[in-house]
Order: C-alpha cells, then structure tokens, then sequence
C-alpha cells in the first residue's frame, strides 16, 4: 500500500530483453545477381565463429511450380511472388527461431535471403533488420552469367531473359517496396548497400557493425534503466507512486530512447493490457522470473489505472494464484483468451491505450511504436 517505485516496473526489462532480442531476423534482399547469397552466407559463417549459433534460409528452396526454360519464357512468371512458397517458407523461418531459442549461452541469428522477400508483409513485420542490395542491370546480369560455365547460345539466352523479364518485373515489384521501406526507417531497421561499389568483405563489416550495434545498445539500456528509474524516483511522480521514466510530456520518448523504452511509466492511460506468461516450452527457465515480474508490474500499474490481464484459458488456474479476485478485481482483470508466449515473449508485454484510443506498445526488440486500432 504505500509508495511503489519504478524498479518493480523495470524489473522485467532485462528479464524480457533476454527472450525478446533473440534470435535476431535478418533479411537480406535484391535483385538476382547482387550477392545476396555470399553476403547471407559469409554473414551465417561469421556469427557462427563469434561463438553464436546461426541458421541460413534460403528462398530459392521454396519455389513453387514448373520451371520453365530461359528460352522458351514468354513472360515474368518464375519472378511473381506467388512463384514462391511463403507459408512454408514463413514456417521454416518459425522453426528456425524455436530452433535458435534453445541454444544457451549465444545470441541466435536466422539469415533469410532471396530476391522477393520484400513482397511478403508478414517477413517484413517480422524481420529485425532488412539488408537490401542495390546494382545495376548489366552489372547483376553479367554476375547472373558469370556464375557457371554454360555455352554462348544458353548465356544468350539468359541475358534475353534478364533483360526483358525479370529485371523489369524487380523494378515493378520490389524496387517501391524497397523505396517505401527505405523512406520509414523509424518503424524498421533497413540497411541499403551499393553492392556494385562496395565490397563483399565490406557489406559484411558493415551489416556486422549494424547488428553489434543493436545489440550494445540494448545491453546498454537494460544496464541503465534500474538506474535511470532509480534515479528519477525523487522527482516527477503520478498519483500512484509509480515514477516517471524519461518520457517527454506527450507520451513520447526521445528518438534514441525510443527503441528499447517501455511506455511511461506515468503516463496516465485509460487501461494497460498484459499478458500472463505460462508456457515453460516458450520461456524456459526464465518462467518463474517473468511470471513474478508481469505480477509486480501488474499490482504497480493497477495503484493507478485498471490492468487487463490476459491468460490462456488452460492456465487461468496459474494467473488467479498471482491475482486472487478477492484481492485485485476490478482492477486487475483476467482476460481469457488463447494466445502463444511466443507473442509475448517475441513483443514484449505491455499495451497501454492512450489519448488518441490507440493501443501503442513498446518492447525491447521492437524499433518504435506502433499504433493498433
């Protein structure tokens, strides 16, 4: 009953970081023959030597339908995105993420590559960082060619089809798709590369440097927000005790803060929505320590505004130990719904509603907010 700190609220900062951050996803894309496939292997191959585990996915194992010959292709269907598999692809990448959970002691990284990725929204939304390499026609062409010895009248034959079909259908396609990514750079990460002009060994130091980057700074904001909310706690407070965590008066965190921030803590919101992590398969042996984090949290937040909890419906049983009805209804309320931890690990585990009735989150892997209706 008395004052509530920000340190309970902050506690599952780092707790969630370890099991939201990993694995990273990153997407490396382009059009043929602009060294997706080297820079995702030598990209696999060095994080592997760094210690780390990593998984390379390619889109070319998931073409779908008759191949037809360079010769006889009289438009750009093997370059339609419907040409390839996505579910199964989309499913690959899911078993490689469970796969990259289990490994202890390593930061997982899955490397997707293929030259229509872009084209897929539910890639994008899930990909932590997009690669895209960008060249010229001729020079892609020429790379196309050049990567097997076939005779005159086959490398003719190619160079047709390069020029009339799939470097066209790249242009109509993925090019805006790449433009419009490039251009919202607040609400995901993209790395363009000029891979004419810049090396193999040079697209890898700087993809490298990117995800170091990423990574120190996550390690640094989960170092500094015990101590930041610590330190914050003697000044600007809400009625509930609960202190403020750096946001400016609207609601919104500086741009840098942005990308690993938790909303404010004061904030004031109509509700907070949540979610009861139950799955041991999910979380592993992190599953106490989060379920007893979220209930902190939970019984901070529910001192000033009402919290909706939800839970699995199997394991309400679980989420009613930690939020007996007698104590916390009707400020704590459990919600029954079937969701995955994977959603809530993966996300983090805070929905707040604000002024303009949007639900925006914030979580730990995620660069910015985003507004859901």
């Amino acid at each position: 009953g008395g004052h509530v700190s920000a340190t309970g609220w902050r506690h599952v900062h780092p707790i969630l970081r370890l099991r939201c951050m990993w694995p990273f996803v990153v997407l490396v894309t382009g059009p043929s023959g602009s060294g997706k496939s080297t820079l995702a292997g030598h990209l696999a191959d060095e994080w592997k030597k760094r210690g780390n585990w990593a998984c390379l996915v390619s889109q070319d194992n998931f073409f779908q339908g008759k191949f037809i010959p360079y010769h006889e292709a009289k438009d750009d269907t093997m370059e339609r995105p419907e040409h390839v598999d996505f579910t199964k692809l989309r499913a690959r990448i899911g078993a490689a993420k469970e796969e990259g959970k289990g490994e202890k002691g390593a930061m997982p990284l899955v490397v997707v590559e293929g030259h229509v990725l872009l084209t897929d929204k539910m890639l994008i939304s899930d990909a932590d960082l997009v690669v895209y390499l960008t060249c010229d026609r001729d020079t892609c062409m020429e790379r196309r060619v050049g990567r097997r010895a076939r005779d005159p009248e086959t490398n003719d034959h190619i160079r047709r089809y390069f020029r009339n079909h799939l470097w066209p259908a790249h242009e109509k396609r993925v090019v805006p798709l790449a433009a419009n990514l490039t251009r919202q750079q607040t609400k995901k990460s993209v790395l363009e590369l000029q891979a004419a002009t810049t090396s193999p060994s040079e697209s890898l130091r700087l993809v490298l440097g990117e995800l170091t980057r990423r990574t120190a700074a996550a390690s640094a904001s989960s170092a500094s927000s015990t101590s930041s909310s610590s330190a914050s706690s003697g000044s600007k407070s809400h009625a509930g005790g609960i202190n403020n965590g750096g946001d400016n008066d609207d609601g919104h965190q500086e741009e840098e803060e942005a990308l690993y921030e938790f909303p404010s803590e004061a904030t004031p919101h109509r509700c907070t929505w949540m979610a009861y992590p139950t799955h041991r398969e999910a979380w592993g042996p992190l599953l106490e320590e989060a379920q007893a984090a979220i209930t902190r949290i939970a019984m901070a937040i529910s001192k000033c505004e009402p919290v909706r909890m939800i839970v699995q419906p199997k394991h309400r049983h679980l989420a009613l130990r930690a939020f007996p009805p007698e104590d916390y209804h009707p400020k704590i309320t459990l919600i029954d719904h079937a969701i995955d931890d994977v959603w809530l690990r993966d996300t983090g585990p805070i929905f707040t509603l604000i002024r303009n009735n949007k639900k925006r989150h914030r979580s730990p892997g995620n660069a910015g907010a985003t507004g859901v209706p």
